[in-house]
């Protein structure tokens, strides 16, 4: 699909050749694509990595071919708590990109493991506990909450920018007048 409407974005921006490459593998095993190390300036992702039952293998892969100071922006479903083990046996729930929704303080921890700088959070959009479907999806999920987020992944300039893993994860915690938030 994303093929066939290169040619009307070159025009539409004034390129005279694409600038974006369209790659089809498995994220977690981008060297069977072909990708080189330290090849890319921006990995675009919508709704993946949760697809993938290897986050961290994702997220190392993306760092390896990422330039210094590339950047990985993706959109996912996470989730506020764990996903139960029973879930993850859903092929439906997977297909819904449920199963393995990232719970929002592994993020954190897998990216900097791998060397990335610190998460930035773009935007977040809670799943409304009105809509009759995310009720019954909240109730056979054990009442884990699950919202569709992106988030920006920098790869940092050179290695004394890297954090270390002794580095504290910064978390924010609303605490308004939502009810159940």
């Amino acid at each position: 699909v994303a093929r066939r409407h290169i040619d009307y974005h070159m025009q539409q921006f004034g390129y005279d050749k694409p600038n974006v490459e369209f790659v089809e593998g498995y994220i977690e095993r981008l060297g069977e694509a072909g990708l080189q190390d330290g090849s890319y300036d921006i990995i675009i992702s919508n709704c993946v990595v949760n697809l993938s039952p290897d986050k961290k293998a994702v997220l190392r892969e993306a760092f390896r071919v990422l330039k210094p100071g590339g950047e990985m922006y993706f959109s996912d479903i996470y989730a506020d708590r764990p996903v139960p083990q029973e879930l993850k046996k859903s092929k439906a729930l997977w297909g819904e990109c449920i199963s393995g929704a990232l719970e929002w303080r592994e993020l954190m921890q897998l990216a900097t493991e791998v060397g990335f700088a610190p998460p930035v959070l773009v935007k977040s959009t809670i799943y409304a506990s009105e809509d009759p479907v995310i009720k019954n999806l909240r109730a056979t999920c054990g009442g884990v909450r699950f919202c569709s987020a992106t988030y920006r992944l920098f790869k940092p300039d050179d290695d004394s920018a890297a954090p270390s893993s002794r580095d504290p994860l910064m978390e924010v915690q609303y605490k308004g007048t939502i009810k159940g938030y």
